[in-house]
């Protein structure tokens, strides 16, 4: 189903860039601004996980998606398995039954902590908190916990990917790894640099956002290209001066999308050169809690009390 967008949209010119921008908040329905994460739904709609329920979006109302049963509306995040909304929060996973307004914990699911889950074949996978990941055999209810984790606290998980191919992929501070069942088996072409965030692009190869590095791999994990964001100094830092590539995303056009510390601008990276987006709209510097693109390629960002901005991305 494709957006229209015909009143309250505001256009700029910048560095030879032009963007075309809504901002969602309650005036349009969006009640809380808090928004964790966004997925377009089997039904093409926007579903929005905020820290008073779950919303959904058909491109002209925003409609708040009440479920009996649910003790807390503090939504972390959403996923679809087999077409169901499933729901993230401090009591578990959850099954929605939109026509109902119903919902029903996933017993299965025995994680401590349910956050960003990704189904596949007999498994769930959990990453929780961008630290640690854990996965539930669905068949036997067999919960394993995050095993490279316990060996050494220091290397974190930080995303996690799910290819068309139904193969998952985990990024951690020490690289890549591909689950094959509950194993994480790490992929050593790439030895150990950082994996801040995993896509694919067009052809299906993995792009792996990095330290100030972006990195595609062929099919067989080899490089197979390399990109090198250069960002004004005041715009990005960490104390250690590392520049992390995440919640990265590609058009079909082949440009990327992203964001990097302090999390409060979203870049645009073409032709090898980068683009503040924020910057370009005139829009004031918020916290990205997420970066998430729709089957038409715009590009819907969620935000830390500052509600939702969509980006409308003709070529």
């Amino acid at each position: 189903m494709p957006f229209l967008f015909i009143l309250l949209s505001c256009q700029f010119k910048a560095q030879d860039k032009s963007f075309t921008y809504q901002h969602y908040g309650p005036e349009e329905g969006l009640n809380n601004t808090n928004v964790w994460a966004i997925k377009q739904g089997p039904d093409n709609l926007m579903y929005f996980a905020t820290a008073n329920g779950i919303y959904s979006y058909d491109g002209y109302n925003f409609v708040k998606q009440r479920a009996r049963d649910l003790k807390t509306n503090y939504i972390r995040n959403i996923s679809f398995n087999n077409n169901k909304l499933v729901v993230s929060n401090d009591e578990g996973a959850f099954e929605v039954d939109l026509k109902t307004k119903s919902a029903k914990k996933i017993e299965t699911l025995k994680f401590k902590q349910a956050d960003e889950i990704i189904f596949s074949g007999d498994f769930a996978y959990n990453l929780a908190n961008q630290t640690s990941i854990n996965c539930v055999n669905i068949k036997t209810n067999t919960l394993y916990e995050d095993e490279i984790r316990k060996k050494n606290e220091s290397v974190s998980a930080n995303c996690i990917h799910k290819n068309k191919d139904g193969k998952v992929y985990v990024g951690r501070t020490d690289g890549i790894y591909v689950f094959e069942g509950e194993k994480q088996v790490k992929i050593k072409l790439l030895k150990d640099i950082p994996v801040y965030s995993i896509t694919n692009n067009n052809e299906g190869n993995l792009v792996i956002g990095s330290d100030a590095k972006i990195i595609v791999l062929d099919k067989n994990y080899r490089v197979k290209a390399e990109y090198y964001p250069k960002f004004k100094a005041a715009k990005t830092f960490l104390l250690n001066f590392e520049k992390p590539i995440k919640k990265l995303s590609i058009d079909r056009f082949g440009r990327f999308w992203f964001k990097t510390n302090p999390d409060n601008a979203l870049f645009l990276f073409e032709n090898n050169l980068v683009y503040d987006v924020f910057e370009i709209l005139n829009i004031s510097t918020t916290v990205i809690n997420s970066i998430s693109k729709d089957k038409d390629e715009n590009i819907w960002i969620s935000t830390f009390n500052d509600g939702v901005y969509f980006v409308q991305n003709p070529f």
